[in-house]
């Protein structure tokens, strides 16, 4: 008969943290960011519409 009372059992490990929740999107910024780059590409494409790149058949064909 064994008269030494039982070992006390380990505390439970923790329980694992979640991870943190992301960021909330900020309408602000995207909004404020996309709204100026639309007018930008617009622009770009009417120069390239103005003054068309007319390449030769003998560049396209890669002789130089």
């Amino acid at each position: 008969m064994n008269s030494f009372p039982p070992p006390p059992l380990p505390p439970p490990p923790p329980p694992p943290s979640p991870p943190p929740p992301p960021p909330p999107p900020l309408p602000l910024v995207f909004t404020g960011v996309a709204e100026p780059e639309a007018p930008l590409r617009r622009r770009r494409s009417r120069r390239r519409r103005r003054f068309p790149t007319q390449i030769p058949p003998s560049v396209r064909q890669g002789e130089i």
